[in-house]
């Protein structure tokens, strides 16, 4: 139908536009020109998905009958990664300043896990609570910015959206 249509225009749009306008003008206050350069190199995105990568391995690393040693990795391992994505957060919005920063909805997903990270760290019995584990799967949602580093699957992302109507249509004839 046409709102399919629309729909997957729609989608194909926001996965394939990058808006990557800020890494080519640099802000004129030094220090924050200082971080522009350290956060529009190759290698910053690079430690960013190794990052994230190494997150999903202590996250998948949980267990219910775990060691007290294993739950002081966990602990120290959640802290420190918390720490790094509310670094990378701040650094990103000095980097581009934060009507750039929020346009995108990447973005917005690594600030909510880097806020959600923040209250772990100024008030640790959240975690300790019953809401420590949803605030841990929420770091999993950074592995969407997984896709928006790789071009490659950035296209399978999109491919896989723009063939999400025509799936919906089969399995509504089964």
């Amino acid at each position: 139908t046409e709102d399919q249509r629309m729909w997957q225009h729609a989608m194909l749009l926001a996965v394939t536009h990058a808006d990557n306008e800020w890494r080519r003008i640099p802000p004129s206050i030094r220090w924050k020109a200082w971080i522009h350069r350290f956060v529009s190199q190759y290698y910053f995105d690079a430690l960013s998905v190794t990052m994230i990568l190494i997150n999903m391995g202590v996250v998948m690393a949980i267990r219910s009958d775990a060691t007290q040693a294993e739950d002081d990795f966990q602990t120290f391992a959640g802290n420190t990664l918390a720490g790094w994505y509310c670094l990378e957060a701040f650094l990103l919005i000095a980097a581009m300043t934060w009507e750039h920063y929020w346009k995108s909805g990447w973005n917005k997903i690594d600030f909510i896990v880097a806020l959600s990270g923040a209250i772990g760290l100024m008030m640790p019995s959240v975690y300790k609570s019953g809401y420590g584990a949803a605030f841990r799967m929420l770091r999993f949602l950074r592995l969407f910015k997984v896709v928006q580093v790789s071009k490659g699957l950035r296209t399978l992302f999109a491919t896989f959206l723009s063939a999400l109507p025509g799936v919906v249509n089969v399995a509504c004839l089964s």
